[in-house]
């Protein structure tokens, strides 16, 4: 064999080795992207866009006929559509503008870009009629200690979630403050125990006077507003590593965290006042930091 064949063999052996590494590294990417974007609707989303796709939960459309009023020759342009209404919901965005006129307009909910990304790819790629939230993921990915504690919080956010958007379906916005006052706080603690964590709320205007940040945490959720720290943060505290993530208000916390005079209608102002008489929870406009997630990230 002459040494140009030998070459010939040996850029052709490489090139083949970096196709076979490129295209597997690109499945991992895509697999790792649709386990991340089922995680990130199953904490954010199903609350109100229930699975199995085609069992609407009574307070928004189900996940099947978004799909399908989305429904687009690529990905690129599911994306695309999707992701501009996600990003400034409004009737003349949405291609389900018979759900507007049903459930209303959803608020913003502040997702990341990459986090929609990972969301409608999981979406498009899915066969949502016969996926439902019981499903484990088949894949696991190492995480770090930042993602562990915003996946647990994530979690408690969901269960919260979804009963409070129940007591405001059944009762309304004073049905809420009601749930708040008698639960909210009992599921947290027991979403903790069940994750082998301890996770809590805190602010620095609260509702319930158990919810009032220390001395400590009023410092970290000050540091929020800098851009470095808007995915969240970890600090080590007396040996343990603690995960803090910001919660931002949407449209709608405005019936029950908005102005008192002019959004939280009359009947909910009063439950309000009867309930926290010296309530600080109020008079907050979208987008705004209303307080942060506080989880002890497990050692394992």
């Amino acid at each position: 064999m002459n040494r140009n064949h030998l070459s010939f063999l040996i850029i052709i052996s490489s090139l083949s080795i970096l196709i076979k590494c490129s295209a597997g590294e690109q499945n991992e990417y895509e697999g790792k992207n649709k386990v991340l974007g089922k995680q990130l609707f199953s904490s954010n989303c199903e609350t109100c866009h229930n699975l199995p796709a085609n069992s609407p939960t009574g307070i928004a459309p189900s996940v099947l006929s978004i799909k399908q009023a989305y429904e687009a020759t690529s990905l690129e342009e599911f994306q695309e559509s999707l992701i501009q209404f996600l990003n400034s919901p409004s009737k003349e965005t949405s291609k389900i503008k018979k759900a507007v006129d049903q459930y209303g307009l959803m608020p913003k909910m502040g997702f990341s870009e990459s986090d929609l990304i990972s969301i409608s790819e999981f979406l498009y790629n899915s066969d949502l009629e016969h996926l439902n939230s019981s499903q484990e993921s088949v894949m696991e990915f190492e995480q770090s200690d930042l993602e562990k504690g915003k996946s647990l919080a994530l979690q408690t956010k969901s269960i919260l979630g979804k009963n409070l958007m129940q007591a405001v379906k059944n009762h309304g916005a004073d049905g809420a403050i009601e749930f708040c006052n008698e639960k909210a706080i009992v599921l947290t603690d027991s979403m903790g125990t069940k994750l082998h964590s301890s996770v809590k709320r805190v602010t620095d205007k609260p509702r319930n006077a158990n919810n009032m940040a220390n001395k400590n945490e009023l410092e970290i959720l000050k540091s929020f507003q800098l851009e470095q720290n808007k995915h969240g943060i970890i600090k080590t505290i007396e040996g343990k590593k603690i995960g803090y993530y910001k919660i931002e208000t949407n449209d709608m916390c405005m019936k029950c965290h908005g102005d008192i005079n002019t959004e939280i209608d009359s009947k909910t102002a009063n439950r309000i006042s009867e309930l926290y008489p010296k309530d600080k929870a109020t008079g907050y406009k979208p987008n705004e930091l209303r307080g942060m997630w506080v989880v002890e990230i497990p050692s394992k």
